[in-house]
């Protein structure tokens, strides 16, 4: 039984930072060509033979997610970041000069992710011209975000009546003398559905495209959408509730810039998919289709709460051993099957795989495992795999695996586990690794005693918790997931009289009412765990890894601390700001 404070080590952050994946490119040229750099010039920190600049680092600094950041405000994060970067180069010269072999997993992995930089490199001079969003463009995307949109949609027999009738709307005859004119010719003229409201991820893009593109009271051009001719008809916006109004220009230039890119990506998907002649197999899509409706939505109402909820991480989809071979597209005289399929996305981030609920969606899953190859092929055609900056990060990334290397055979080899080191480490804090018990319960905070003890007797004769919850509980937050208040681990609580009470009433029952500076609470447990108090022997092999990586930061900080004073490093705190770095992705 573990939980998640006995699961977390004292987790130095000197290793994680050093070896971070995300550093691998946060050089701009290899470590044993970098050049000599006086002080005299922008260097945040210089060493003999190199240095790092601002904008190096600000590279650096956007490949981290926040949570991949150090601890600190936004400067002191930035410093220790900057250590990191140094330790890494210098750590990085001292791999490089050791003789390593990469394993046959290692270099799979390497190649895989050197395909990956080609196709990345391919698409960036693909969009290279995209050009940059007009205000009357942010202003569109700030509506379709933040409004819906009030149309009606008609759809006209043939082009000529959508000509003739668009013009006539445009210049000022009324919507009631078009339906009039539909009532007496019916769809021999026109079918018109009535005015509605709609939001933009409702419907296709290239009829949201149109549609936010309209000012109030105007007629779009003739568009035909399934073969026929159709204008739409824009009455207003409304802002859309829980939506926030005020959006930044910021946040909507890149996502404007994000949703160009995408077309180009598609266009050139469409340009692939021709010249290769990809087909897709009916049976293994079919298959694969059914096995992704089968999992849960990336967004759900809870069934009984009524709450929404966001699930950001999808897993794989399940199907049978024997249904992996089953091929999914065909294309250049080779297949790929269900198998391969999955192989690729098991190896993508479970928050970046694409929520698949329809053909078309799983068609474009399908083609980035399908056209991966041909994509590397164009790369190589037009010579990306030689520009020197692809060479240099292809360096990179294999001076990652001599860092790895280096790490296993020069600090965690060194590492020396004995009883008397892991007996300290356990006296030092014994209850780390006890389980607290732990309970899953609904609560009702109300304001009078008299009201709690109505409603639990109500309880108790069969009235449902989360209905009296949504109804009458003071507490909001739990009261909109109908009482329910999660996970409770013993000593969490401020009130350790509720918390004593709570713990001491068994899963399934209901108890209460206690008094809290609140208000009064009832409560039913769902679910309860009883603590686990570990002796030395049970905890030991938590206590083994636990010292494993304290041991091996202590060995790799003595190890920094010499290559730091021999290459003469040096930092120049006055040119780092807390702002380098915040023009990435994550804006700060």
């Amino acid at each position: 039984m573990t939980n998640a404070r006995s699961l977390a080590p004292h987790a130095p952050r000197l290793v994680a930072l050093v070896f971070a994946g995300a550093l691998i490119a946060s050089g701009s040229g290899s470590i044993s060509a970098a050049p000599a750099v006086s002080a005299a010039d922008s260097a945040l920190a210089v060493y003999d033979g190199g240095a790092v600049h601002p904008a190096e680092f600000a590279r650096a600094w956007a490949l981290l997610s926040p949570p991949e950041r150090p601890p600190g405000d936004a400067l002191k994060s930035r410093q220790a970041f900057l250590e990191s970067v140094i330790n890494r180069k210098l750590l990085a010269r001292e791999a490089v000069r050791q003789n390593f072999e990469l394993t046959a997993s290692e270099s799979l992995e390497l190649n895989r992710n050197f395909e990956a930089l080609l196709q990345n490199e391919l698409f960036g001079e693909l969009t290279r011209d995209v050009p940059e969003p007009t205000e009357a463009d942010l202003d569109r995307l700030r509506r379709r975000k933040s409004m819906l949109a009030e149309i009606r949609i008609v759809t006209f027999v043939d082009r000529q009546h959508a000509g003739s009738w668009r013009t006539r709307l445009a210049t000022g005859t009324s919507l009631a003398t078009l339906d009039a004119a539909i009532a007496r010719e019916g769809a021999a003229l026109a079918v018109a559905d009535s005015f509605r409201f709609v939001a933009a991820e409702q419907i296709p893009d290239t009829l949201a495209q149109v549609i936010w593109s309209l000012r109030p009271g105007q007629v779009s051009e003739i568009h035909e959408f399934g073969g026929e001719p159709t204008i739409i008809i824009l009455r207003g916006y409304q802002p859309r509730p829980g939506v926030q109004q005020g959006l930044s220009d910021s946040n909507l230039r890149i996502e404007y810039q994000r949703r160009l890119f995408d077309r180009a990506r598609e266009r050139y998907r469409d340009e692939l998919v021709r010249d290769s002649g990809r087909e897709f197999d009916g049976d293994g899509m079919r298959v694969l289709l059914e096995a992704h409706l089968r999992l849960p939505p990336r967004n759900d109402i809870d069934s009984l709460t009524g709450v929404p909820v966001m699930r950001p991480n999808l897993p794989i989809p399940v199907v049978s051993a024997a249904d992996t071979s089953r091929v999914l597209a065909r294309l250049r005289g080779r297949t790929v099957t269900i198998g391969e399929y999955l192989a690729y996305w098991s190896r993508v981030q479970p928050y970046a795989r694409p929520e698949i609920r329809e053909r078309v969606t799983l068609e474009g899953a399908v083609d980035r495992v399908a056209l991966g190859p041909e994509l590397v092929r164009v790369a190589r055609e037009k010579g990306i795999d030689r520009q020197p900056q692809v060479v240099a990060e292809r360096d990179r990334l294999r001076e990652g695996y001599a860092l790895d290397h280096y790490f296993r055979e020069e600090i965690e080899s060194q590492v020396k586990v004995t009883d008397a080191a892991l007996h300290k480490l356990f006296l030092a804090d014994p209850g780390h690794y006890d389980d607290r018990a732990s309970i899953a319960s609904h609560i009702i905070s109300l304001e009078r005693k008299s009201q709690a003890d109505s409603l639990l007797a109500q309880v108790r004769a069969g009235a449902s918790f989360s209905e009296l919850a949504r109804t009458y509980s003071m507490d909001g937050e739990s009261a909109a997931r109908g009482g329910d208040a999660g996970l409770q681990y013993r000593g969490t609580q401020s009130n350790a009289g509720l918390e004593n009470a709570m713990f001491a009433t068994p899963a399934g029952q209901v108890g209460g009412p206690e008094q809290t500076p609140q208000g009064w609470v009832i409560w039913r447990i769902d679910a309860a765990t009883p603590g686990l108090k570990r002796t030395f022997e049970q905890a030991r092999p938590m206590l083994e890894r636990d010292f494993r990586i304290l041991e091996a930061d202590r060995i790799l900080a003595g190890r920094l601390e010499v290559m730091r004073k021999a290459a003469h490093v040096r930092f120049y705190p006055e040119r780092l700001t807390a702002t380098l770095g915040a023009d990435g992705p994550w804006g700060d």
